[in-house]
């Protein structure tokens, strides 16, 4: 299992008080169907929130079995989930998200440190 933060920049500057959204993208060799992973949001050593995400098929059923349409195909894995770190203060940020899976596999993402800045 592994998991890693995705649109956040290394270095990245906010001023205060903001609102950032941290999104983490988890994935797991041999999952299936049912599998369901709890992600923590962490900055510094502060936990922010968790969010759970469970692991979806690559085809999609119609709406509607008795109407003739295509199957919606996507690729298989964990839905992306997203935390928003409301009125973020300032101060020097290592953000890292862990996963842990209904299997009980856990995985911690790599830090990405953001600076947040007082007010202009």
């Amino acid at each position: 299992m592994s998991v890693e933060i995705t649109l956040l920049q290394e270095g990245e500057i906010f001023y205060a008080p903001t609102n950032i959204p941290i999104t983490a993208f988890v994935t797991m060799a041999g999952a299936r169907a049912g599998d369901v992973a709890r992600v923590e949001f962490f900055a510094n050593s502060n936990k922010l929130g968790s969010v759970k995400t469970a692991w979806h098929g690559d085809i999609y059923p119609p709406n509607n079995p008795h109407q003739a349409q295509y199957m919606h195909i996507v690729a298989a894995g964990f839905d992306p989930v997203e935390l928003n770190w409301k009125k973020a203060p300032p101060g020097d940020y290592a953000l890292t998200v862990r996963a842990n899976s209904s299997r009980g596999i856990p995985a911690v993402s790599q830090p990405v440190n953001i600076k947040i800045l007082p007010p202009p």
